[in-house]
C-alpha cells in the first residue's frame, strides 16, 4: 500500500505541479473548500495519513491525459487491480485515451 502513496506524488511531479498547485488547481475547477484545506487533503494522500480517494485517482488521469503525460504500463494495471482479477490476461497494454 505504500507503492500507493509514493505513486502519488510521482504523478503529481509528472504533471509539473507541486502539491500546493495542485490544491490551487483543484479550487479554480471548482472545489468549494479552503485551499489550505485541499492542500491538508493532499499532504494526508502523499504521506499515507489518508487513502488515496477514487476522485484523485480521477482527477490525476484526467490531468495527465490533458497535459499529455500517460502512466507507464506498470502504472495502469496496478491502478486498475482493484476493479480486474486478471490485468494480464490483456497482454498488460495500456490501451490509448481518445482523441
Amino acid at each position: 500500500m505504500g507503492q500507493e502513496y509514493s505513486e502519488i506524488r510521482a504523478r503529481i511531479a509528472a504533471l509539473g505541479m507541486t502539491q500546493s498547485s495542485l490544491a490551487r488547481a483543484m479550487k479554480e475547477l471548482g472545489d468549494d473548500r479552503d485551499v489550505k484545506n485541499i492542500l491538508r487533503s493532499i499532504q494526508r494522500m502523499v504521506s499515507g495519513d489518508a487513502r488515496v480517494s477514487g476522485e484523485m485517482r480521477a482527477l490525476l488521469g484526467l490531468m495527465e491525459r490533458c497535459h499529455g503525460v500517460t502512466p507507464t504500463a506498470k502504472q495502469y494495471r496496478e491502478s486498475l487491480a482493484g476493479t480486474t482479477k486478471d490485468i494480464s490476461a490483456a497482454g498488460g497494454i495500456m490501451p490509448r485515451p481518445p482523441r
